[in-house]
């Protein structure tokens, strides 16, 4: 097998709006560290490459992951199956990618595709051969569960990551974080934590999200600085260094993936009468909350609850990635699943395949929450209010993707 790789800066050059945080009004007012697009390209002794890119973006919007996809088909010939596009999730990015604050910079959004075919071309030359490793493990200290009191929300981060050593290593790991130790009073573009890690590493690196709807740094870090995004940076750095990694079963030498567009239902929007009767029982519970970071939530619902309306759709339709390599398979979805969730769909996915399975998020678009299923009230959190989704997508969803699975596992029934 031959791997290569290859990252390009994709720093804004203007100031921007950055994504997300509902409360942060004001433009940004320099950079902190740059953003980049990173990827890794693996080319199986046999069949079509594999093309893994990683934006530092809050997400890639499906319209420019087609149009990459586009690019990459016409000009490397790449099987759009086998394209990867995924986001570090950083919440200090331009947001103006989404057509936020104002209308999309096409610009901007041209630059972006053009450094992500030039990473990805960069990566396909330089492939060289390479010896496989897998390795899966926790971290404590970095990530916590966000919506839950302080004293319940310590949280042991799965990661998982395949090492290729060669002339030099190169990794591709997936994490599993908000990467929000910047808050909503940041101003400066940053890759935030995810960007601290890949420094850290000081090898080629290409991480991904994976579920942390309900995870973040809030329980953890020490203050909202550079300082601190490098004490936790080198921390998710060092778990990664620290895990045990074992050589990937030659058997599989056949890399098998897929692509399934999907129509999901959408939620019912509150009305005008429902906004404001969830605002005064959520001001209430404000009012009388003495943890600092439980009201950042509330208040962070209730700028949700303040967004100008969205237009009614019966139905989405997104893309669903599937992959079957080494010996794992990978599930890409272009959403923020909460950890519980995600979990579950690997232990299921394992159990029916035999294999190691792996959630990936922010992964070929960006398509916000998933709901939890439960009834919006008072007490929902953060994720339930933005959902964009019906409370029964989980279980469809999980259809889908179980379908997927036995199909590239070879365990059961075919996709039409």
């Amino acid at each position: 097998m031959l791997v290569g790789y290859s990252k390009k800066r994709i720093t804004p050059s203007d100031s921007c709006h950055l994504a997300g945080f509902d409360l942060r009004k004001q433009p940004s007012q320099g950079v902190l560290d740059d953003l980049y697009v990173s990827c890794i390209v693996l080319k199986p002794d046999k069949g079509a490459p594999f093309a893994f890119l990683s934006f530092d973006l809050l997400g890639v919007p499906l319209k420019e992951c087609q149009l990459i996809e586009d690019e990459l088909k016409a000009t490397l010939g790449f099987d759009a199956p086998r394209i990867w596009i995924s986001a570090t999730h950083t919440h200090a990015a331009p947001s103006h990618i989404f057509g936020r604050e104002g209308a999309l910079d096409e610009p901007y959004l041209s630059f972006v595709r053009v450094q992500a075919v030039s990473a990805a071309r960069e990566a396909l030359q330089s492939a060289a051969p390479c010896e496989a490793y897998i390795a899966a493990g926790e971290v404590r200290g970095i990530a916590s569960l966000r919506d839950v009191p302080r004293e319940k929300a310590g949280f042991s981060m799965p990661l998982a990551a395949l090492k290729f050593c060669g002339e030099k290593d190169k990794v591709l790991a997936r994490f599993q974080c908000h990467c929000t130790v910047l808050d909503e009073k940041n101003l400066l573009v940053s890759a935030d934590l995810a960007g601290a890690a890949r420094q850290a590493l000081g090898t080629d690196a290409v991480l991904v999200n994976g579920a942390c709807a309900d995870l973040s740094t809030r329980f953890t870090r020490l203050s909202a600085t550079p300082k601190e995004i490098a004490r936790l940076g080198s921390a998710l750095a060092d778990a990664m260094r620290g895990l045990r990694y074992r050589h990937a079963d030659r058997r599989f030498t056949r890399f098998t993936a897929q692509k399934a567009s999907v129509t999901l239902p959408q939620s019912q929007i509150l009305t005008e009468a429902e906004k404001a009767k969830l605002r005064n029982e959520i001001a209430a519970k404000l009012s009388s909350c003495p943890d600092e970071a439980q009201q950042r939530e509330m208040r962070s619902i209730l700028a949700v609850l303040d967004r100008p309306p969205r237009e009614r759709e019966n139905t989405r339709t997104v893309d669903i990635h599937a992959a079957y390599l080494l010996g794992i398979v990978l599930i890409g979805l272009p959403f923020e699943m909460n950890s519980g969730d995600a979990a579950l769909l690997e232990r299921e996915m394992s159990l029916i395949c035999n294999r190691p399975v792996y959630v990936i998020c922010y992964t070929g678009g960006y398509d916000g929450y998933l709901p939890s299923g439960r009834p919006i009230s008072a007490d929902s959190n953060y994720q339930d209010i933005a959902s964009p989704y019906a409370p029964e997508t989980i279980p469809f969803l999980y259809h889908t993707i179980e379908i997927m699975v036995r199909t590239l596992t070879g365990k059961g029934f075919k996709l039409d």
